[in-house]
């Protein structure tokens, strides 16, 4: 028995991870907060208690955060809990299942619609409330275009850019001032009538100044986090005010509707440090006589999910008082606990001009868990990546390329983990561009780190961290060059891994055909050779050969090469980048005189037995077909031509086969679709991005006036004639169900057709965790949607009851409840218990009358 109930806890904890893993920096959800009922849940409950704390009071990104649980006071004194996604430029509010929220002139929150252009948000009829009524689902589900976003993110960044001096507006990472020496800034920490002060000033003063700090957790303080990433060689330290009691509450500062803003509280802190005692001629000053370092440290939260008010952000404000000018400053929440983390961000901004390396469009992860100006850290932040050090004046650099530097090191080379000595590798062609390459060993301050082993920095100072295409002018400016190839950072699947570094255990090769191509921005061969890369440690090895491994040429897709010669001896080597919308693509020889033999591989050199596809004739004329998904992470081709014996002036072409992708949306049909027999169209339905806790449906159904569709699903892929997740027609007497997050249509003409209409419709249901009350009357006539998952060995019961009032749960397994469709049904109070067994069940509560005191209950047990 004692085995048995381990085996069983243990069981818990692996579902439990399992559901966090899914879903990382993401926030409980408050179904948790329902009372479980279970005895077999009662080993669930330490375990989400803890959880609950740790994901509530850390934000791991200083800026930008992800699905952040955030309470929203209402007027009549209840509250909800929301989910925030953005930064100080640009933030998106959502339900837990996803649905785009948007404040009410009322004070209330509301499910957001569209305007009648399509520029904004409004609200629709429908508030957002605790428990969530399926009249949702029939709501169409919105999204802002992506053009829209960029205007609106664009609009914020010029106000908060407002007062920068005009001569600091020029990228700020191009420039070659140093940050050397010791630099004083002056910290003002601030409270609120509704959020006074948890922690003293002598508190905040060893966050920022003090010696062999760790309270709260930290490693270390501000002063010492600097002091490590440079070298020694910058002293940052804070001069720190008593509090200040902002004028207004800071549900004020928050408010949009207020007119009372962060700007005004910029100059309210400004006026109370210039009378506060605090000598500020001992402030480091700008070469402009501006006062370098201001930090608002501010009691609380930022206890706004909406657009404006006190989100932690870097900014300018143009102040001028008693002959002492301002310009700079940062604004930071301390939170339930001290921590350097998001201070340290933003002083990377303020102090050394870093720009952020997390993506603003939040579909990629930027650099992710690897630099402190894409993650934030904690207690406990990564330092910067060696250009930003480097631009910093505290980084030395060893250049490799010898076609910059005829001295440069070759063979068996040594790197040492946190001795601020890099390697560099330049683009002779463009002075822009370069590969840093450092040693990091998880030590110091590089214990968080996601892997260890020889780092590789791809920089173009010019790039931009949200720009992830990869492509020679949509790029980032400092990315990671992971080395299994799988460019995860980029497809933002997640903050890094322990594949990403190079070592003897994963990748050792880093050139211009590796599995992470050491090619340059515009494709051309770079030639850097590293490899033999040693196991990680405080120090490593790796070999510099100063050659490239291959001649290597390029050719685009819809690209023909002419005239192309091969011979036996000497083959000729081509590397072609998919466009994300290939499905499939062709590769063909064809004309000229001799015989070629035609060779195609994925992510490699094709070799005479290693390719994904061989084509050898007795001419010329060859040709290689290869499907491949839209999702595949590698996009990189390698093609070889090897005359047989020898290939005179023929021609090389490649060709794809593409289509054009049309967003729909939830409950907006697409209407007047016409074609021939055998056309296609392809269509994308997205899913809104929930908490791990939710199982989405989406009911699928096409229509004509005349002729016939064949329509195909596919999760998260075109689908094709052998590669569909469901398929029916037009003239299906029911809708296809798929249980997916991103599907993708493909409809296909059987006959000529007219009048075609496709819809969609998606709905989400609440993952149970045991019996719960409702804390809330529920009127009449409302529907509510939940899912529960009976673990393999056990099996459940499921009850409803009230202290008054009419209400019935229906239960099917595997598939949502529809009309009449479902397994089990029993009403408040009848006695009756519906049974469930193994796997998922979906569950639909209806009420016939108003109801109070409703309670589901739910029982589980080993099955004998």
């Amino acid at each position: 028995m004692l085995t048995a109930s381990l085996n069983r806890q243990l069981s818990a904890q692996s579902l439990i991870q399992n559901l966090f893993d899914s879903e990382m920096r993401t926030a409980l959800h408050p179904v948790f907060k329902m009372r479980v009922g279970l005895v077999m849940k009662k080993i669930f409950k330490p375990l989400l208690t803890g959880v609950a704390l740790s994901m509530l009071s850390t934000s791991v990104f200083a800026d930008y955060v992800k699905n952040q649980a955030t309470e929203v006071n209402l007027p009549d004194g209840s509250s909800i809990t929301v989910y925030i996604t953005g930064d100080e430029y640009y933030k998106e509010v959502r339900s837990g299942d996803g649905r785009l929220l948007t404040l009410g002139d009322d004070g209330y929150v509301y499910y957001a619609q569209l305007n009648a252009d399509g520029t904004d948000l409004e609200p629709s009829t429908l508030k957002f409330q605790k428990v969530q009524s399926a009249s949702v689902n029939r709501m169409p589900i919105v999204n802002l275009p992506e053009s829209v976003i960029k205007a609106k993110r664009a609009a914020a960044i010029a106000e908060n850019q407002m007062d920068k001096p005009v001569a600091n507006r020029a990228a700020s990472v191009t420039a070659d001032d140093h940050l050397l020496g010791d630099v004083v800034g002056a910290t003002v920490i601030v409270d609120f009538s509704d959020d006074p002060a948890a922690f003293s000033k002598d508190q905040v003063e060893d966050l920022l100044n003090g010696q062999n700090y760790s309270e709260f957790g930290n490693q270390g303080s501000v002063n010492e986090y600097f002091k490590d990433i440079s070298g020694n060689k910058l002293n940052y330290t804070n001069l720190v005010t008593h509090y200040y009691r902002a004028a207004h509450p800071k549900s004020v500062y928050n408010d949009p509707r207020s007119g009372v803003g962060r700007r005004d509280l910029v100059k309210e802190v400004i006026d109370f440090l210039m009378s506060s005692g605090v000598d500020t001629s001992r402030l480091s000053v700008d070469k402009d006589g501006r006062v370098h370092s201001l930090n608002i440290f501010y009691a609380g939260y930022p206890n706004t999910p909406w657009s404006k008010g006190l989100w932690p952000h870097r900014g300018w404000y143009n102040y001028e008082k008693d002959g002492v000018k301002f310009s700079n400053y940062q604004m930071t929440s301390m939170n339930r606990s001290l921590s350097i983390g998001v201070f340290a961000h933003e002083n990377g901004h303020m102090l050394a001009d870093w720009p952020d390396l997390y993506d603003y469009g939040h579909d990629s992860s930027g650099t992710g868990s690897y630099d402190l100006m894409s993650d934030s850290g904690g207690t406990s932040p990564m330092p910067p990546n060696p250009y930003f050090r480097w631009l910093a004046g505290w980084e030395t650099l060893i250049e490799l390329n010898p076609a910059v530097d005829a001295g440069a090191p070759v063979g068996l080379l040594s790197a040492t983990a946190h001795s601020n000595t890099s390697y560099v590798y330049s683009n002779p062609d463009n002075t822009n561009e370069f590969f840093f390459l450092e040693n990091i060993h998880r030590s110091g301050r590089y214990m968080r780190t996601p892997d260890e082993g020889l780092m590789i920095w791809h920089v173009d100072k010019f790039g931009n961290n949200s720009s992830q295409d990869g492509t020679p002018y949509n790029h980032y400016m400092v990315s990671v060059e992971q080395a299994d190839g799988r460019k995860d950072l980029e497809n933002h699947r997640n903050y890094g891994d322990q594949n990403d570094l190079f070592d003897e255990g994963v990748e050792y090769q880093f050139n211009d055909i590796s599995r992470a191509a050491g090619v340059w921005w515009d494709r051309s061969v770079s030639n850097i050779n590293i490899n033999t890369v040693s196991k990680p440690g405080e120090t490593i090895t790796f070999r510099s050969e100063g050659v490239g491994v291959v001649d290597m040429n390029n050719i685009n897709m819809g690209e023909t090469l002419y005239p192309v010669n091969a011979i036996t001896s000497t083959p000729k080597y081509y590397r072609l980048e998919l466009p994300d919308d290939t499905f499939s693509f062709t590769v063909e020889t064809f004309g000229g005189a001799g015989n070629v033999d035609l060779y195609v591989r994925k992510g490699e050199l094709p070799t005479a037995t290693e390719s994904d596809c061989i084509s050898k004739g007795e001419t010329n004329e060859e040709s290689c077909e290869l499907r491949t998904s839209i999702f595949d992470y590698v996009k990189t081709y390698y093609i070889m031509a090897v005359g047989s014996p020898v290939a005179a002036n023929f021609n090389l072409k490649v060709t794809s086969k593409t289509g054009e992708i049309v967003e729909i949306y939830s409950g907006v049909p697409v209407e007047n679709l016409n074609g021939e027999a055998g056309s296609e169209k392809y269509f994308k339905l997205t899913r809104p991005f929930g908490l791990p806790f939710y199982n989405w449906y989406t009911f699928m159904e096409t229509t004509t006036e005349t002729g016939e569709i064949k329509t195909q699903i596919k999760n998260n892929d075109i689908p094709s004639d052998d590669n569909f997740d469901c398929e029916y027609t037009s003239l299906s007497t029911e809708p296809c169900i798929t249980s997916s997050s991103n599907d993708y249509l493909r409809l296909v003409g059987v006959s000529d057709y007219t009048g075609g209409t496709l819809s969609a419709r998606q709905i989400s249901t609440l993952r149970l965790f045991g019996s719960f009350d409702y804390d809330a009357d529920v009127s009449a006539n409302e529907e509510h949607l939940y899912n529960y998952w009976v673990a393999k060995g056990y099996e459940a019961t499921i009850d409803l009851s009230a202290a008054s009032g009419d209400a019935q749960l229906f239960v099917r397994k595997s598939l949502p409840v529809v009309g009449e469709e479902y397994d089990c049904v029993v009403s408040t109070n009848d006695g009756n218990t519906c049974p469930m067994v193994g796997g998922n069940h979906e569950i639909l509560l209806r009420t016939n009358t108003d109801v109070s005191g409703l309670r589901i209950e739910l029982i589980e047990s080993e099955i004998d």
